[in-house]
């Protein structure tokens, strides 16, 4: 079978970077280490609603290979790194928000 073993796709080795990056002035590739789509593209999309990020584009060059490279371009306002740093927090509040709504909205399902 050529799937890979579970505990390499997620469970990070001891010395293994999470998040690598190669800047050029304005634009940095990303390689985001044991991530696939889901990750890679809700932070293009939180990106992209940013108005200082001119250009965020990733892509997985293998599907059994659980590595992101993202590609971020920005005015030169803020730096690619933070640019990632806010979509990962805007990440984490959309999240919350889904959690805390959901709460409210199964509170009586449980009362049968």
């Amino acid at each position: 079978m050529n799937a890979p073993d579970l505990n390499e796709i997620y469970v990070m080795k001891p010395n293994e970077q999470k998040i690598l990056c190669e800047e050029n002035g304005h634009v940095c590739k990303f390689t985001l280490v044991k991530e696939d789509h889901t990750a890679g593209n809700i932070l293009r999309v939180m990106l992209l609603r940013n108005p200082h990020v001119l250009f965020a584009g990733y892509r997985q060059p293998h599907p059994l290979n659980y590595v992101i490279e993202m590609t971020i371009r920005t005015d030169m306002t803020i730096t690619p790194k933070q640019a990632l740093e806010q979509a990962m927090d805007d990440v984490i509040h959309e999240i919350e928000i889904m959690q805390n709504e959901f709460e409210a909205a199964s509170v009586g399902i449980n009362s049968y």
